[in-house]
């Protein structure tokens, strides 16, 4: 069976591409770029900005929107959310979690899946934060993460 393909014009419109920059290219000061084809009007990935010298990384700074920025923001948000939390169950049935370990490293993130985690409010927002990283290829957004989160459990 062939693989189904997702134009970038989708992908944008049903915000990965905000999600995946939001997410993870941001704090690490990167940016995927996407540009539109002035003739044909065809949308493709065009580059990865770099400002990893810039401290903050890149923001949307989303409270200076206008309101239709803000909604859009919103949506796109809801829309791959909800979707990474329909995955969520059926990938923890299958991996013991929502993101696929690496053999050999061990985070608490690990654990998402364990009856012991899975039950609390926080393991389940992360749960879906983590199925949506998985959907959109970014399965290191999961090491700067737990470094991160890991310092406020220590």
């Amino acid at each position: 069976m062939a693989q189904k393909r997702l134009s970038i014009k989708e992908f944008q419109d049903a915000g990965y591409l905000q999600e995946v920059n939001r997410l993870f290219f941001h704090p690490l000061g990167l940016a995927l770029a996407i540009e539109r084809d002035n003739e044909t009007q065809e949308v493709r990935l065009s580059h990865i900005i770099d400002s990893r010298d810039d401290p903050e990384g890149f923001v949307f700074d989303f409270k200076d929107m206008d309101i239709e920025g803000q909604e859009r923001a919103l949506h796109s948000w809801i829309n791959v959310t909800s979707q990474a939390e329909a995955k969520s169950k059926a990938r923890i049935k299958l991996l013991g979690t929502v993101i696929e370990a690496i053999p050999g490293v061990k985070t608490q993130f690990d654990m998402l899946g364990s009856a012991t985690v899975k039950k609390s409010l926080a393991a389940k927002i992360w749960g879906i934060v983590y199925t949506v990283m998985f959907i959109t290829g970014l399965a290191a957004w999961v090491i700067f993460l737990a470094l991160w989160i890991g310092s406020y459990f220590n």
